[in-house]
């Protein structure tokens, strides 16, 4: 038998021919997703780490107070502590007011015990005074707090670098004096309760969803092309429709006055002056979300019961089995991928969600991502602004969205990409992370890079969350592609640009498309990420209607609402 090598045509063992193409496919795979992917990690993966980071980051009062928490290492927190730890405290507390820099130090203490605010301003305000030597004396004169155990314990308590209190502080709990962990004060254990309302809601919409969504998403499985397609226009509409304006939808429906009222009195199940509270209550916030998230649900059941032959329930029926026992045995069990990815879905987007809640909810109805929100609202007048922010914003950040996206996609798509699964998990990461920590940790981004408050700001934002709905349906549209074409045009001589342009392109348009509607749509609708990042100058149509609802449901966002829903209606059906 000849062992001799069989030769490429440059005269190179064939086997190392094919490897170095092998490697060469592989680079140029990388190199499409690459860009995409270095964006999210960057403005994305680094600021949530970043927001980590920050949770468990306490050195700040350590740095600040040297001298005193060197000092104040020994004390043993039951008595009062000696001399030489007011003297440590006095000269930090010097050196700060020189600096003009102890106000940083305020919410941190203020934070770990109320009070050490007024006692930290008071302190400074006089220190100057102070004679050298007998610092006990002194401060307790100045404030009757330096001569409380607790307040000198709660400043003991911050001397660890890294801590894990704030998480404690999230489930109700915290540190004692021994540093060991218990409940919080009873008048203050509010987020266990906000856990618990978060977790039963994200539950029960979950339910909802899939109750209503299992015999609609069948319903599109089997029925005529035409009346399917009909079906999935509506399906569809609600989920092209601005959040606002379907949140402000319900708002009218279920509010005192509202036609849901006002049907359950014509039909006598309430007398008129005693009409039952769906709004401001957890009842609203059911509703409006089932509806709102319905969608999420319907599309990954449809997608997998599509798939499913019709003639397995007929053999099922044609051995004996009844249409329930057909149904339950083999129908159900194959719809279960598609039940666990809509309910995971929606469970998710559930936890997280934030402007239905708060505008629906009320108090009662108010979960975890309320608080989260808190500190970070402000309030803008109506303006022409706001819309040409909002066309800016969406125009911008659905091109950069759709270039990423699209170049992501091919490499995505091309059978010689390594770890294909783990760079999908991560591009459309922003899909299904809830968008409350997403908004939180790109705002912490931003602020550190200087792009708060700034259109640019804003549209990387844009980009980041509009980014997953270009790749998954150009990658869907690439499943079937057939690269052939595109490696004839390669031997015939087209360099990849031509062959891009003039071969893949046109096949993959209508991918392309559909992936930038939803990028602009996701743009142009956003409102939790604009509410953190935006400043005056930068404010979106979304933000103003959001401050709208908060205050009343005038007929100008009414007016709003209804453009914006002929717009969706028009998009969808062209």
């Amino acid at each position: 038998m000849s062992t001799e090598k069989i030769l490429s045509s440059d005269g190179i063992p064939l086997e190392i021919s094919l490897k170095k193409a092998e490697r060469k496919n592989k680079l140029k795979a990388v190199m499409l997703v690459g860009p995409l992917f270095l964006f999210l990690i960057i403005t994305y993966v680094f600021p949530i780490g970043d927001m980590l980071f920050r949770s468990v980051d306490d050195r700040m009062i350590t740095k600040m107070l040297p001298n005193t928490f060197t000092a104040i290492k020994k004390w043993n927190g039951k008595e009062l502590p000696e001399e030489p730890v007011y003297a440590a405290i006095y000269e930090d507390l010097s050196y700060l007011k020189k600096n003009k820099t102890y106000g940083k130090i305020i919410a941190r203490l203020n934070y770990e015990k109320g009070g050490f605010s007024s006692l930290i301003k008071k302190t400074v305000r006089k220190i100057e005074k102070f004679e050298e030597g007998n610092y006990k004396e002194q401060f307790i004169k100045v404030h009757k707090r330096w001569g409380e155990n607790e307040y000198l314990v709660a400043l003991k308590n911050t001397a660890p670098n890294w801590s894990y209190a704030k998480y404690l502080k999230g489930v109700d709990l915290k540190f004692d004096q021994d540093r060991n962990i218990i409940q919080q004060d009873e008048d203050r254990r509010i987020h266990k309760i906000l856990w618990l309302r978060t977790l039963k809601v994200a539950f029960w919409v979950t339910l909802f969803c899939f109750l209503l969504a299992y015999p609609i998403s069948h319903l599109l499985a089997t029925l005529p092309m035409k009346y399917s397609n009909l079906l999935m226009i509506c399906v569809l509409l609600p989920f092209w429709t601005s959040l606002l304006v379907r949140t402000s939808s319900w708002m009218v429906l279920l509010q005192q006055q509202g036609p849901i009222n006002d049907l359950i009195v014509w039909l006598g199940w309430a007398a008129d002056d005693n009409r039952p509270e769906l709004m401001y209550n957890v009842v609203g916030t059911f509703v409006a979300m089932t509806q709102i998230l319905l969608p999420f649900m319907v599309l990954p059941l449809y997608s997998v019961m599509k798939t499913i032959s019709p003639s397995l329930m007929r053999a099922g029926k044609s051995l004996g089995g009844t249409p329930f026992v057909a149904f339950r045995k083999i129908y159900f069990p194959l719809t279960v991928p598609g039940i666990g990815a809509g309910s995971l879905l929606v469970f998710i987007l559930a936890i997280g969600y934030y402007i239905t809640p708060a505008l629906v909810g009320g108090a009662s109805g108010s979960l975890i991502s309320n608080t989260i929100a808190y500190h970070m609202k402000s309030s803008l007048d109506w303006s022409f602004a706001a819309a040409k922010n909002s066309i800016i914003i969406a125009f911008f950040a659905t091109i950069g969205a759709t270039i990423l996206g699209t170049v992501a996609a091919l490499g995505l798509s091309s059978r010689h990409m390594p770890y294909k699964a783990a760079f999908m998990a991560l591009l459309i990461s922003p899909m299904i992370v809830p968008l409350i920590i997403s908004g939180t940790a790109i705002f912490f981004f931003m602020a550190k890079v200087g792009l708060a408050a700034t259109h640019t700001g804003i549209i990387l934002a844009h980009i980041i969350l509009g980014t997953p709905f270009v790749v998954i349906t150009v990658t869907a549209t690439l499943t079937g592609f057939d690269h052939s074409v595109t490696r004839a045009a390669t031997s015939l001589g087209s360099t990849p640009v031509n062959t891009f342009m003039k071969i893949t392109l046109p096949l993959i348009l209508p991918g392309v498309i559909s992936g930038a509607l939803f990028a602009f749509v996701t743009s142009f609708d956003e409102v939790v990420v604009v509410l953190f990042l935006a400043g005056l100058e930068n404010t979106t149509i979304p933000i103003q209607m959001w401050v709208g609802l908060r205050e009343q449901l005038s007929p100008t966002i009414m007016a709003v609402a209804t453009c914006l829903i002929i717009m969706s209606t028009l998009i969808l059906v062209s």
